[in-house]
């Protein structure tokens, strides 16, 4: 039963892959391919909107690309391939107007790998993390939160790329994200699940939306490298107290009260304006932000030594939505042992050293390879009932369920969650927040 519900959910997963740009019409002008489909490549690029308010419609027109479609625009990757080379093969020079939106969308581009590429990339990181079971750290940033409504910084609807280039598209302009409205994305519920089955042996996430927690990764196995919104802790004792609402509200927000003291490392303040309730210690409470400037935490929410040995005791490291650029986290992924798997838009630091390279969301590549490891777990569990019913494996008595061991490295974080199909899980009841998208 256990097995056929596994290939149902599997089955039912697979029939969900889709990209952001499947439907979008192609911005090339002398595009004859029709709407991008998932078995196009393509890119996506950021408009300077400056730019195209300056120019004259009849400039515009004559432009190879659409520019005014919006503030991102989508072209089959051919389509855009074959707009750069007429434009070096024409006299417009790189300093024409054309020529300089060409430059910042280049600046912004990302690309998505048809669905075959993803299906591949997919397959053949599942090896990896079937044969690593439970030797397998992720390491997640902004990307992953973008399909929760969270703008990452550098990507073509990111808060710094809005700022340089005069965005005026709604999600761009939010100071602030209102986390009343938020859920867990399908890439962390599936990275939970993962991490209650035993695949996971740890994760690590540069972002502080709590979004992992929320999802059900267990606190014990992650580090929130950057603090979370919803963790104020003691400056005294280390006692950490994880709250129903943004506590940074109570201190980055904070300039006028009492207990506002500003930090000499990010030029805010920390402090909560509470105390810690364990008995004879009484001290300060501050939020866990690692804003611009700070160091990283020691031990507050999971801290960075305990990354650190997460990934020099991994084989695998999962890296999903991040640049790999901002130190000292993304040298994380490089202390892993066998292989990296790198699942970004944008090209990474760290591309040269992945064994499997993805241009991707990582919710779609997520749903992808949960399905193959679904598609191994239940090969693995019929070869060891196989085994045990011919007498060349362990016994196992008609209605028992095999041990830890026998079900092939599940671990004993619940029974209960062991046995779930991979792809089924809830995300744990919302709390509500409200988060700045520059703390990320």
């Amino acid at each position: 039963v256990i097995v056929a519900v596994v290939a149902q959910e599997a089955g039912s997963l697979n029939m969900q892959a889709h990209r952001a740009v499947d439907g979008c019409a192609c911005a090339a002008r002398a595009c004859g391919h029709g709407a991008i489909s998932g078995s196009d490549d393509a890119v996506r690029v950021a408009v300077n909107a400056r730019l195209v308010r300056a120019a004259r419609p009849t400039e515009l027109a004559a432009m190879a690309i659409d520019w005014t479609r919006g503030a991102q625009i989508a072209v089959h990757a051919t389509c855009w391939s074959a707009a750069m080379q007429a434009m070096q093969a024409s006299s417009r020079s790189s300093r024409s107007r054309e020529g300089r939106l060409v430059a910042t969308a280049c600046d912004t581009l990302e690309k998505f790998d048809n669905i075959d590429k993803l299906e591949q990339a997919a397959e053949h990181a599942a090896d990896l993390v079937h044969l690593h079971r439970g030797e397998v750290v992720v390491f997640t940033g902004a990307g992953v939160s973008v399909s929760a409504g969270i703008p990452d910084y550098r990507g073509t609807a990111g808060v710094d790329t809005a700022a340089e280039l005069g965005s005026d598209a709604p999600s761009a302009q939010a100071s602030e994200t209102d986390y009343t409205v938020l859920r867990p994305t399908a890439t962390h519920v599936l990275l939970a699940q993962l991490d209650r089955q035993g695949v996971l042996s740890y994760t690590i996430t540069q972002n502080c939306d709590g979004l992992h927690r929320r999802a059900g990764t267990a606190p014990a196995r992650l580090s929130e490298l950057h603090g979370s919104v919803f963790v104020e802790y003691c400056e005294r004792c280390g006692e950490e107290y994880e709250r129903a609402y943004e506590v940074d509200a109570f201190s980055t927000d904070c300039y006028r009260e009492p207990w506002h003291v500003r930090c000499g490392a990010c030029g805010l303040n920390h402090f909560t304006g509470r105390k810690c309730s364990r008995k004879r210690c009484g001290g300060r409470l501050r939020d866990s932000i690692v804003n611009f400037g700070d160091d990283l935490h020691d031990q507050v929410c999971g801290g960075l030594p305990r990354a650190e040995r997460a990934c020099t005791e991994a084989q695998v490291c999962l890296a999903l939505g991040s640049s790999l650029s901002v130190s000292p986290a993304s040298t994380l992924p490089s202390l892993v042992g066998t292989g990296m798997v790198i699942v970004n838009l944008q090209p990474t630091d760290l591309d040269d050293a992945a064994r499997v390279r993805a241009y991707g969301e990582s919710d779609v590549f997520l749903e992808l390879l949960c399905v193959r490891l679904s598609q191994r777990s239940s090969q693995t569990f019929e070869g060891q009932q196989g085994a045990a019913r011919t007498g060349s494996g362990p016994n196992v008595a008609d209605g028992d369920v095999p041990d830890a061991a026998a079900r092939g490295g599940v671990s004993d974080r619940g029974a209960s969650d062991a046995l779930l199909p991979l792809g089924c899980a809830s995300a744990a009841p919302h709390r509500a927040s409200r988060k700045r998208p520059r703390r990320q």
